[in-house]
């Protein structure tokens, strides 16, 4: 992600695991201003993941998030 960073318009992390709230702190913490496009689904996501998610400061930029068949709600 170092090298792509000003240019990153879409991530693509569907089947990864994102169980644990630290499991892509290097993408959390990235400066990825011309994100528009995420996609997380089915990585076992929890309400822990996805609040970490929200604390990321170009999560604002973002147009499109996909966040299905993840455990948010359970």
């Amino acid at each position: 992600l170092q090298h792509a960073q000003p240019r990153l318009a879409a991530l693509n992390l569907t089947f990864n695991d994102a169980s644990h709230p630290s499991a892509f702190d290097a993408a959390l913490d990235a400066q990825l201003p011309a994100l528009r496009v995420l996609a997380m689904a089915h990585c076992g996501m929890t309400k822990e993941s996805v609040a970490a998610l929200a604390e990321s400061p170009w999560l604002s930029s973002v147009q499109s998030l996909l966040l299905t068949q993840n455990a948010i709600g359970s």
